[in-house]
């Protein structure tokens, strides 16, 4: 997997777009991935990552381990209006979509080869159970 680097002055600029225009004028110019959101619990025993992945085919989603990483990446495919009367115009864009990637660290008590994960209603619902 090759990683993008951004140099401080491209975090300037989408720092200035920001201010100017709002998160809403972002995705109009995506780069190469988005990054869902993760909700991190713990209980005796397992840790739980739950990522906000709505409107991603269960399929289009991949989950590997890569030493103590969770990756989790795949594609979202663009939103579009169902059977359009006329012209469509957009007038915001703060859904994200096309390539998707993060990379979650996996605490060392965490026994790799038990990882499950379950999709359901739009979250990815991944179970870490600890090392026993």
């Amino acid at each position: 997997m090759e990683h993008k680097r951004i140099t401080m002055s491209e975090m300037k600029i989408e720092r200035w777009v920001d201010k100017i225009a709002g998160r809403q004028f972002r995705p109009l110019y995506p780069g190469d991935t988005w990054s869902p959101a993760v909700d991190c619990y713990e209980d005796d025993a397992s840790v739980y990552l739950i990522a906000d992945l709505a409107g991603i085919c269960p399929e289009a989603i991949d989950l590997e381990v890569r030493g103590q990483v969770l990756a989790l990446s795949g594609t979202r495919p663009s939103p579009v209006v169902d059977q359009p009367t006329g012209t469509v115009r957009l007038h915001a864009m703060e859904i994200d979509h096309g390539r998707f990637a993060r990379d979650l660290p996996i605490p060392e008590n965490v026994d790799t080869e038990g990882i499950s994960a379950v999709y359901r209603q739009g979250l990815l619902w991944i179970k870490l159970p600890k090392k026993t």
